[in-house]
C-alpha cells in the first residue's frame, strides 16, 4: 500500500514509531475508518487513491 498516512499509523500502532497515546487513538481511529468504516454500505466517506495521487504530484511540484 502506497499510502503514507496509512503506514505511519501502522508504524506508530506497531510501535516503530514513538508517539503520545493521543497520537496512538488518533491512528487506532484512522485505521479503523480505513479498513473498516469505510467499507460499510452507509458511511458516506470513502478514501479515493485517484485524487490521493494528484494531491502527491501537486506536493511533488510544489517542493521543486
Amino acid at each position: 500500500m502506497s499510502n503514507k498516512s496509512y503506514e505511519y499509523a501502522t508504524k506508530v500502532l506497531a510501535g516503530e514509531i514513538v508517539a503520545p497515546k493521543q497520537v496512538k487513538q488518533a491512528c487506532r481511529n484512522s485505521l479503523e475508518e480505513f479498513d473498516v468504516l469505510q467499507k460499510q454500505e452507509d458511511y458516506p466517506y470513502f478514501w479515493n487513491e485517484e485524487i490521493e495521487q494528484l494531491i502527491d504530484i501537486i506536493i511533488q511540484q510544489l517542493e521543486t
